[in-house]
């Protein structure tokens, strides 16, 4: 089998297990629908699903387009994951603030791809904002500690899954750009494309 068929094959696998996680909340939701936020949950699902496809296919095609589009679609399913965590809570960052943390990473991507190129800042905006959206989200669960064995298992998970963002990225990565030309910046990038959604 062609290697590239292979390639593109296995970066499909981690998107399709989320897109069943989310049928399986919509098929959840359908059977107790006082449940909504699962359908938030969904979304997510959806959403990374999507981000995964647009960067694994070039969708759309051309560097710029593609980092700033799939980092916008990968961006909405970290806000989704949030809110629905919220949600399930009672809680809520709101329509209004979803937009705008959106619009600001997808500013941001943009601005370091079409005015100051820099792969590196890319990086860093989406993984450390990313990692800072769920530690805030988490924060906000605190109140879980105090319940039910399931409520404490997830504020924990949801925690360690936020921190985790900022010291992966710093050993994957470091602090200075892993390139020094334009062809070595191209082998970078798809490196930290395989690692994180940021070319």
């Amino acid at each position: 089998m062609d290697a590239a068929i292979v390639r593109t094959t296995l970066q499909l696998v981690i998107p399709g297990i989320l897109l069943i996680f989310g049928i399986s909340f919509v098929w959840t939701w359908l059977i107790d629908r006082k449940r909504h936020y699962l359908l938030v949950l969904a979304g997510a699902c959806v959403f990374f699903t999507l981000g995964a496809g647009s960067q694994i296919f070039g969708l759309p095609p051309g560097a710029g387009p593609n980092a700033v589009v799939s980092g916008a679609i990968y961006s909405a399913a970290v806000i989704a994951a949030a809110e629905g965590l919220l949600l399930r809570s009672g809680k809520t960052f709101g329509l209004y603030a979803d937009v705008i943390i959106v619009c600001g990473f997808t500013a941001l991507l943009a601005y370091f791809f079409y005015v100051d190129r820099n792969l590196l800042a890319r990086f860093y905006i989406q993984s450390f904002g990313h990692g800072f959206v769920l530690l805030v989200t988490a924060s906000r669960l605190s109140g879980l500690m105090r319940g039910r064995v399931v409520d404490r298992v997830l504020f924990w998970i949801s925690l360690v899954f936020s921190i985790q963002f900022f010291p992966r990225t710093l050993l994957t990565i470091g602090l200075s750009a892993p390139w020094t030309g334009r062809h070595s910046q191209t082998r970078s990038s798809g490196r930290l494309c395989s690692s994180r959604s940021v070319c």
